[in-house]
């Protein structure tokens, strides 16, 4: 369980680096100020300033968007990967034991599903 652990948070922080580098790029090294293209090729700063502001680059939610982008995409994907091994543990003898023993459900599914195998972990 502790290795699991560990791999998750590696993954984790290996993702965090890699979302942190992809926004970087986007925003810093490619050249596009979206104010600027709304504007065209000979835009004068009154008309950039009019268009960040139409748009909401003006204000620090728009840095917020690619980082929560990526952080709902992947939270749906991390949540669907869970359900999917809950319910392949759920069918294990076990866990249809501790029922049979009339354990609560909810002791049955946090103790029971998290202690047990899991769906990601190697079987031999």
């Amino acid at each position: 369980m502790v290795r699991y652990l560990i791999r998750r948070l590696l993954w984790a922080a290996t993702l965090f680096v890699v979302v942190t580098m992809v926004t970087y790029v986007i925003f810093f090294i490619i050249p596009a100020d979206p104010a600027r293209l709304a504007c065209g090729q000979r835009a004068t700063p009154g008309c950039i300033q009019r268009a960040a502001e139409h748009f909401g680059l003006d204000r620090p939610v728009y840095a917020i968007l690619p980082w929560a982008t990526f952080a709902i995409l992947f939270a749906a994907l991390y949540v669907r990967l869970i359900r999917a091994a809950v319910m392949e543990v759920t069918q294990e003898d076990y866990v249809r034991t501790a029922r049979a023993k009339g354990a609560p459900e909810r002791i049955v599914v946090t103790r029971s599903s998290s202690s047990g195998p899991s769906a990601s972990s190697p079987r031999t």
